[in-house]
């Protein structure tokens, strides 16, 4: 099938802009408590309720609101009206699936990986959270509100739909999960594919470089991070065509990773800075990709709308962890703790608690081959990988706040194909290094899961994931809720819906229930004078409400 990129998103955002005009023109005609009461209605009970009716949605956000949903507006009009007047200069492109043995063997790998590591992970806190807070709830609650950075928001909004299909959130998360992980590994051989002809080799290297921690481990959770993963591979990918139509998977990248969590930011400026230097002596293809990025921004624009007419743009600017507690630059610089955050970070990627050897290994590495390698392809990667390190570190200077270390996973695996590159190629040069190569990849490859196994799932989050399980289960165990009576969780006790069985329990965000089971953390306090306490197990209590 023979299609139009140009003409197909013209229309898509055309069709965007009568969208956010019909969205604009109600929340203009509404006032702040119309907006409540029918916010409140049709999403019952959610998440810190009260806290959204009282503060996170103010009369301060409902100013802003107003002047960002117009000005979005009349920004896509006239980016509308522009689009409709040039010309469609794309070639069309061709569609087709191409699926071969090596895509399957990919895939066969990637759902092995999958099935093998997450049955060893149990649920973390902030899968249970977003499925059960987020995605569980309602899509538009995922679209529109933001209490904390846990709302992946793209993420939780799939989860939604795929929650109903597999009829459990945690499950449908992690298999979203499993399919961007599956996305990563045939871009991965795409791209090597590009520098070397051996399959073999490049079936291999991938294997190694989906394998390391960050990104199979987070593949196993029912979060974003690998999406983020997905998109930043997908973005490069685009530009690795070297064709106009990259363009627009690139833009397609961005938004996703964008939508996904904020912090896709760092790697979105450091690619497009890398790329634009790249492009700097071909004005045309300069100019477009330019133009693709400030209309991506619009985009962008448009899926936080909902978040930022609702819970206001200081709950993505301004939240507790993303604002910088230093009191200037030098303050930041002089008194961040650089040296154990890049000794952590350095060892999730390549297992080794030696920053500074690494860190002078890696860029003489990049400078090598930016300036001495012959392979244009192989210098473009490393330039790409010098772009997004600088972007990274020149944003984290302007934020002043140290990005956990998942939000910097994409840079591991992109790292890591750059590895692969110098060693394809160094396997071509003859035939006695291409044996040395293979011994080496699968030594490699080896030793990767062997650490692996003993770094799920506890390292992902930096605390005790399996104690933390065992804990609940034996609390569970111990003190065996009876049979058909009715559980209500408080909202802090979310972890419990992961454990007890499914469809027996519910949440609760304002008001104890009147009758059954509650289950409520210890430091909540419950009025109700006819509740009685029935046990108390590693910082929970269970009540029955409305007498013995």
């Amino acid at each position: 099938m023979n299609i139009s990129p140009f003409k197909v998103f013209r229309w898509f955002f055309s069709i965007t802009t009568a969208i956010v005009w019909i969205y604009t023109l109600i929340y203009l005609m509404s006032g702040m408590e119309d907006i409540k009461s029918w916010y409140t209605g049709n999403l019952f009970d959610f998440y810190k309720m009260d806290t959204w009716k009282d503060s996170i949605f103010s009369p301060d956000v409902k100013k802003s609101g107003n002047i960002l949903s117009l000005t979005l507006s009349l920004l896509l009009t006239l980016t509308t009206v522009y689009l409709w007047r040039i010309r469609d200069d794309d070639t069309n492109l061709r569609l087709h699936l191409r699926v071969n043995m090596w895509h399957i063997a990919i895939g066969i790998f990637c759902i092995s990986a999958w099935l093998w590591y997450g049955h060893y992970c149990p649920y973390v806190y902030d899968e249970v959270f977003s499925a059960y807070h987020f995605a569980a709830r309602s899509p538009w609650l995922s679209l529109s509100y933001y209490p904390l950075p846990n709302n992946h928001i793209l993420f939780n909004l799939l989860n939604s739909f795929a929650g109903r299909v597999f009829d459990d959130y945690l499950q449908s998360g992690r298999i979203i999960s499993l399919i961007a992980y599956m996305i990563v590994g045939w871009c991965t051989f795409y791209i090597l594919s590009s520098v070397s002809k051996n399959k073999i080799l490049n079936i291999l290297f991938t294997a190694l470089v989906i394998s390391q921690f960050p990104v199979l481990g987070f593949a196993t959770q029912a979060r974003g991070y690998s999406m983020l993963i997905m998109c930043v591979v997908l973005a490069i990918t685009g530009l690795w065509t070297g064709k106009k139509y990259g363009h627009y998977l690139w833009s397609f990248s961005i938004v996703s990773g964008m939508a996904i969590m904020p912090s896709f930011l760092y790697l979105w400026f450091g690619l497009g800075m890398s790329y634009l230097l790249l492009q700097r002596n071909e004005r045309p293809r300069f100019i477009h990709f330019i133009f693709h990025n400030v209309v991506t921004f619009l985009i962008v624009w448009v899926f936080y709308l909902p978040v930022l007419t609702l819970s206001g743009w200081k709950s993505l600017f301004a939240n507790k962890y993303v604002t910088s507690t230093s009191m200037g630059i030098t303050d930041f610089a002089m008194n961040t703790p650089w040296q154990p955050y890049m000794d952590g970070l350095l060892k999730e990627w390549f297992g080794i608690s030696a920053p500074v050897a690494i860190s002078i290994v890696l860029i003489g590495l990049m400078i090598s081959v930016i300036f001495l390698h012959k392979d244009s392809k192989i210098r473009s990667w490393w330039m790409y990988m010098a772009g997004m390190i600088a972007g990274t570190v020149l944003i984290i200077f302007v934020t002043m706040k140290l990005p956990f270390y998942r939000n910097l996973a994409p840079l591991c695996l992109l790292i890591w194909i750059g590895i692969s590159m110098i060693l394809a190629h160094l396997a071509n040069q003859a035939n006695y290094l291409k044996y040395v190569v293979l011994g080496a990849a699968l030594l490699i490859l080896v030793s990767t899961h062997m650490r692996i196994s003993r770094l799920l799932p506890d390292t992902l989050y930096y605390y005790d994931v399996r104690s933390t399980a065992e804990r609940y289960q034996a609390c569970s165990n111990k003190h065996i809720i009876i049979a058909g009576d009715h559980i209500t969780l408080h909202e802090n006790a979310f972890y419990w819906y992961s454990i007890l069985p499914r469809g027996k329990c519910h949440f609760q965000s304002s008001n104890p229930p009147l009758s059954g089971i509650y289950i409520a953390p210890s430091d909540v306090k419950v009025v109700d004078k006819n509740a009685t306490l029935l046990w108390e197990c590693e910082g929970y209590k269970c009540y029955k409400m409305g007498g013995k």
